[in-house]
């Protein structure tokens, strides 16, 4: 019995990197999800290259979702030799010999379903050993069980399967993820842990699938938590008065809030005349300022116009005078004049 339970139980903590989950679970996470890209790829009629980018987003889109926002460490898909191989030729092998692998069409949900709550317990593990809380944890295995899917949906331009109503699959992660917490902080294996992982998570996926459960859908509520709350208050005396007292305080702050309301806005229109009045001022003193520019201007004008015709009014009565030979006796006549005889 001790034997059993040093293969169950632990007494190192949850932290602690000697105690890690074995590498071939991961691996095996990754090739059925590659897998199942490229089967998704072959259901939309997409080319090898397209086969190759689903398996890739698939296999390891989650892991990357999950180190990218836990940002500790390295990237697995990029630090890990192997990562990118194993999704390749899982890929290749689906691609070319998809008939084989149709072939076990009932087993592929639990094959898939499998994979998902690895991945789930794959993610947890990364966060416990960081020391990150139950929410923390939590979230990034389901984000690593499910984050390759939700790429994968949307890249090909469909809503997410996580979050359409349908049987358990993401929830199957979220409880996956919950009790492998559960189990690695009660002082389990973590090999314990991740089998007690799968068994919760593929027994929820099987029991919503057997008896038809479905992921809950937006209900309002509001009628049932009003109706007895309206009851109460109508069938006690004093919450009828202190509520009839409240709506009547409601109802006059409301009164005063429409009051102040109106009031705001009827300054807010008395000042917007008023400043349109104060532009209109502005724009007549600027109008008049502009004739009386222009009057100044005229005067100028005349002035000047006056002052050119002043020397030219002189200098015509000037030539007219010499011009005139009644006015001057030339030279000539008064030379003869002296040198005639005396009469």
């Amino acid at each position: 019995m001790e034997e059993l339970l040093k293969h169950i139980f632990t007494t190192m903590e949850p932290t602690n990197t000697d105690l890690v989950m074995p590498a071939w679970l991961d691996i095996a996470a990754i090739i059925v999800g590659a897998a199942f890209g490229s089967l998704s790829a072959k259901e939309h009629k997409l080319d090898l290259l397209g086969s190759v980018a689903l398996g890739i987003m698939c296999g390891l889109g989650g892991g990357l979702i999950r180190d990218m926002i836990l940002q500790r460490g390295g990237v697995y898909m990029i630090t890990s030799p192997i990562a990118i191989p194993l999704c390749l030729l899982a890929t290749l092998v689906v691609f070319f010999f998809s008939g084989l692998v149709l072939k076990l069409e009932k087993l592929l949900p639990w094959v898939d379903i499998l994979s998902v709550v690895l991945f789930a317990a794959s993610g947890t593990e990364k966060a416990v050993l960081y020391s990150l809380s139950i929410f923390a944890s939590v979230m990034l295995g389901t984000m690593t069980a499910v984050g390759g899917g939700m790429l994968r949906d949307m890249v090909l331009g469909e809503v997410p399967k996580i979050f359409r109503r349908g049987n358990f699959y993401a929830l199957c992660a979220v409880a996956g993820s919950f009790a492998y917490y559960v189990c690695v902080h009660a002082g389990m294996v973590k090999e314990t842990a991740c089998f007690i992982c799968v068994v919760i998570g593929m027994g929820l996926w099987w029991l919503s699938r057997r008896y038809d459960w479905l992921s809950p859908q937006a209900v309002d509520l509001s009628p049932i938590v009003v109706k007895p709350v309206k009851r109460i208050v109508a069938a006690t005396p004093v919450v009828r008065d202190v509520a009839d007292v409240v709506a009547s305080v409601g109802r006059t702050m409301e009164a005063v809030g429409s009051g102040v309301e109106h009031a705001a806005e009827g300054a807010g229109h008395t000042a917007e005349g008023a400043g349109s009045a104060a532009e209109g001022a502005g724009s007549a003193a600027e109008g008049a300022g502009q004739a009386a520019e222009g009057a100044g201007q005229a005067a100028e004008g005349a002035g000047q116009a006056q002052g050119d015709a002043s020397p030219a009014t002189a200098g015509v009565g000037a030539g007219a005078a010499s011009d005139d030979p009644a006015q001057k006796p030339s030279s000539e006549d008064a030379a003869d004049e002296a040198d005639a005889p005396p009469r």
